[in-house]
């Protein structure tokens, strides 16, 4: 059992830990139970992290004079619409965040092939299925960038293979570490598991340096490269 709580040892007096374990023969949702078990060794353990000891004392008084503290946390929305079968289409933002974070751009079609949960088409279908092309030979028609104002996500219109595989990965924060990975198949995501997405912090992953799209300019993302009639439904999801 994972209790993932951070207590403060100077405002917290005391901590008490309460476990409520079921009756004996008893399940709370009438699956089959065994009675022949044993609590043993049972112990607690916990990491202790240090402040520096200026911070330290700046949050105590904030806390004992009973101000606010600025709390960051993560929301998530999502925008659906269809695609009118062009080559070339637009999509713009219908809400304004404080900070947005990251945009996630998926595609899906009609019928679709295996669950609209999982399958992700790619929008210029980079790959047919069974083809026996090299994935990185050539990259697919698709581009797409996203502009607020007259600012512009990238600079330069994303457009190969590698532009968007990159994004992603900055998207999700591994763009810098081996320890962790997308686990995506480059066949795969020419063909039906396609995410593109942009990183709109201002340092990626750290907390409150996304955009704010509050100043009265709306977002847009510029798609080109269509082909029409294979994904004809877009889903924008923002953190």
């Amino acid at each position: 059992m994972q209790l993932p709580r951070t207590l403060s040892s100077r405002t917290a007096l005391t901590t008490l830990l309460a476990t409520t374990i079921w009756d004996l023969g008893t399940d709370p949702e009438g699956a089959p139970v065994s009675n022949n078990y044993e609590l043993d060794d049972v112990h607690i353990k916990c990491d202790v992290v240090t402040l520096d000891s200026a911070l330290d004392n700046s949050l105590l008084q904030v806390l004992m004079s009973g101000k606010a503290l600025t709390w960051s946390y993560t929301t998530f929305y999502q925008q659906a619409g269809l695609l009118s079968g062009a080559n070339e289409s637009s999509i713009t933002l219908s809400r304004a965040v404080t900070r947005l974070k990251t945009l996630f751009l998926t595609f899906m079609g009609e019928p679709a092939g295996t669950s609209p949960v999982i399958e992700f088409r790619h929008p210029s279908r980079g790959m047919p299925v069974g083809s026996i092309a090299k994935w990185s030979s050539s990259d697919p028609t698709f581009t797409l960038q996203c502009a607020l104002g007259n600012k512009l996500f990238p600079e330069l219109p994303c457009k190969s293979t590698a532009n968007f595989w990159e994004h992603l990965r900055k998207a999700v924060d591994v763009h810098d570490t081996s320890s962790k990975s997308i686990s995506i198949r480059p066949q795969n995501y020419l063909n039906n598991h396609f995410i593109s997405a942009f990183s709109m912090e201002k340092m990626p992953g750290a907390g409150v340096t996304g955009i704010n799209t509050k100043s009265g300019d709306a977002i847009h993302l510029e798609l080109k490269g269509l082909l029409g009639g294979w994904a004809d439904r877009f889903f924008v999801n923002g953190l």
